[in-house]
């Protein structure tokens, strides 16, 4: 695809990619170019492991909204306590506790499993699926538990 002594390289030089845009018939009204380009940038090149977009950064984005939900947790706790004077006593509070050590599993096996970040693949996606189901299951329980108290079911 490239003339002789331009050597194909992965990042090819704006050269180069004069050069393969050129040859791959590129219309101005087509929208291809890029794929087009990429295609021929990579011809030859080892192949690279397939990764989805969301799996390498799924820890990085449990660990930020669990332990916010963890504060929600506390939050919720202390609110709790406070109209528990005006309202009696119920067990909100309680099962806030539970919830908020789902969270909190969560938050160290998220935190754990971005600290193994190139080592032990195997080990670092294990954290972060149990980091996942704890996260789900606090959510659940965080919904079941508003709407019990929401109609003072509890």
């Amino acid at each position: 695809m490239l003339p002789r002594g331009l050597p194909l390289t992965r990042f090819p030089t704006v050269v180069q990619a004069a050069i393969l845009v050129r040859r791959s018939g590129y219309n101005a009204g087509d929208n291809r170019l890029g794929a087009k380009l990429t295609n021929a940038c990579l011809e030859g090149a080892p192949p690279m492991p397939r990764q989805t977009m969301n799996e390498p950064l799924l820890s990085h984005h449990i660990l930020p909204n669990a332990s916010t939900m963890l504060g929600v947790c506390l939050t919720g706790i202390g609110l709790v306590k406070l109209a528990e004077v005006h309202l009696g006593p119920s067990h909100v509070d309680e099962y806030l506790a539970i919830d908020a050590v789902c969270f909190m599993v969560s938050c160290m096996c998220s935190y754990a499993s971005i600290r193994r970040n190139g080592r032990g693949q195997n080990m670092r996606s294990r954290l972060e699926q149990i980091a996942d189901y704890f996260f789900m299951i606090g959510l659940v329980a965080m919904t079941f538990i508003s709407v019990l108290f929401a109609y003072e079911f509890v």
